[in-house]
């Protein structure tokens, strides 16, 4: 009887194990390689066309105001491969401390070899005429990864999800220069980067920049392969036409 209260008890742990996330560091870390290897210091274009197909890619930045509210400014893009364009929106949100969305605004634009376009009616402002995706000027390669230090890694047997937080030890200077360019740097030069991917095999991930400890402000990208020609038509949008949302 005591064996098989034994047995038992081992049973329910290693479910519990494999519910909340028993997974060896290394292979957390592994699943995880796939989405650093995005960032390759390469034109937001030059990716989609090494893809062709259609590709979503966001990336926004969080800034947490004296007030407690939190502004969200970022773009999003969606690669159409016959086009040879991407189309999307630049959005601002604002929201209070309890996460209630209080303002929010959109620009639908579009993206091709001579740059950024918005659509008629709408202003080029510089922050879409100048606009960078972090993955055009940091490079995550496998050596500088191994450079960081590994603070928390966490799998999720359902989905399955995976996320691994890396410490930064020493200044980073792409970070740096990225931050500068999106006159950013008075809050840091970078705390942790958090990258993190759902499901089986690769179609896509996330990446968050904590730029300090405190939280005032961080910087999420994410980046979409498993999409077809149906869902958000950023493309009608821009071009003034019905718009599908089924994504």
């Amino acid at each position: 009887m005591k064996n098989k209260n034994k047995i038992t008890v081992l049973l329910i742990l290693c479910c519990v194990f494999m519910i909340s996330g028993c997974k060896p560091q290394k292979d957390i870390v592994g699943e995880i390689m796939p989405v650093t290897a995005e960032y390759k210091k390469q034109p937001i274009m030059e990716y989609f066309q090494k893809k062709d197909k259609f590709v979503n890619v966001s990336s926004s930045v969080g800034i947490r105001n004296e007030d407690e509210s939190l502004t969200i400014k970022g773009m999003t893009l969606k690669y159409y491969p016959n086009d040879k364009k991407a189309y999307g929106v630049y959005s601002v949100d604002q929201y209070f401390n309890q996460g209630k969305r209080i303002e929010s605004s959109e620009i639908p634009l579009m993206l091709d070899e001579n740059g950024y376009q918005v659509k008629n009616g709408y202003e080029l402002i510089e922050e879409i005429r100048n606009f960078i995706f972090m993955s055009e000027e940091v490079a995550f390669t496998p050596e500088y990864i191994k450079s960081l230090k590994v603070e928390n890694t966490d799998y999720t047997f359902e989905v399955p999800s995976y996320s691994v937080t890396y410490l930064f030890l020493n200044t980073n200077d792409e970070i740096k220069e990225y931050l500068k360019k999106k006159d950013l740097l008075q809050y840091g030069e970078g705390y942790s980067v958090v990258f993190g991917k759902k499901g089986r095999g690769y179609g896509g991930g996330d990446m968050t920049l904590n730029v300090n400890n405190e939280k005032e402000l961080y910087i999420s990208e994410t980046f979409n392969q498993n999409i077809s020609e149906e869902g958000t038509d950023y493309k009608g949008q821009y071009l003034g036409e019905e718009m599908t949302t089924n994504e």
